[in-house]
């Protein structure tokens, strides 16, 4: 007859007792790293991503205020700028490694003006939203988050 199939639910596997046959604790440690570095890239270009997009909702098309002494809604966007600045903490950590410099430097300095965003009335005037524009103008930051977004996606993508 044929031969009875073993229950495999029930079956134990016993670690190998060949000396080196599993991955050394080196290994596992650099691993890990590797694993935790990838997070924090990719992490951070989400944050570089979707603070792109709030600051481009910002100085291109704010929504009128209802109320009468605001020219512009930015409820939202302040809403969003806290968010943004509580996920910033998660990845400030994982970014200070060298190669990583210049990536938490941009994260930096996105936080200042999220600070700014965050501290505005929720109708803010369009003289504020002007110096809002300049700042990000002034410091490239749209294009500098373009530029870093593609270095480190394309990084991520390396095996």
């Amino acid at each position: 007859g044929w031969p009875q199939p073993r229950d495999l639910g029930t079956t134990r596997v016993r670690p190998s007792p060949v000396a080196g046959a599993g991955p050394s604790a080196e290994s596992v440690r650099e691993s890990a790293e590797i694993i935790a570095s990838r997070l924090a890239r990719r992490g951070a270009t989400r944050y570089l991503t979707d603070s792109r997009v709030l600051l481009l909702n910002l100085v291109q098309a704010p929504a009128r205020c209802r109320r009468a002494d605001g020219e512009f809604d930015i409820t939202f966007e302040k809403e969003k700028s806290r968010e943004l600045l509580r996920r910033k903490n998660l990845h400030e950590g994982n970014l200070d490694t060298l190669r990583h410099r210049r990536l938490a430097d941009l994260v930096g300095q996105l936080e200042s003006l999220l600070i700014q965003v965050a501290s505005l009335d929720d109708c803010a005037s369009a003289r504020q939203l002007h110096e809002l524009r300049e700042q990000v103008e002034r410091r490239q930051i749209l294009l500098r988050i373009d530029l870093m977004t593609r270095e480190v996606q394309g990084r991520t993508h390396v095996v």
